[in-house]
């Protein structure tokens, strides 16, 4: 008898959001869904592009701010994903991002963990 559906099947979508010296104050996060994300694009007249929308949200289903350890990432993807693994379902956890952007350390922990 195959197992029943896990509680949550589908694709999710988390955002990490890394550390930075100087942050850019280019996003915000949502005052109403703390999963949701405001990016703020400036106008630059010098570009050919004519930007007409500045404002873009996006939602997600998880934000980890930065100042969320590897803990807090771990017991919101990966627990979840081991946990289904181990009921019998296929799960996937995928990094993706800018070179330098800190996946590897977000899927291992870095050298020390």
């Amino acid at each position: 008898m195959p197992p029943s559906a896990p509680p949550s099947s589908g694709v999710q979508v988390f955002l990490r959001v890394r550390p930075a010296p100087k942050p850019s104050g280019f996003f915000e996060r949502d005052d109403i869904d703390p999963n949701k994300l405001i990016f703020h694009v400036p106008k630059n007249e010098r570009l050919i592009v004519n930007n007409t929308r500045t404002t873009y949200g996006y939602q997600f289903n998880g934000v980890l701010d930065d100042k969320s350890s590897q803990d807090d990432v771990f017991r919101a993807i990966g627990l979840p994903a081991v946990k289904n693994a181990l009921d019998g379902f296929n799960s996937t956890v995928f990094a993706y991002g800018q070179t330098g952007s800190g996946k590897t350390f977000t899927i291992t922990g870095g050298a020390g963990e």
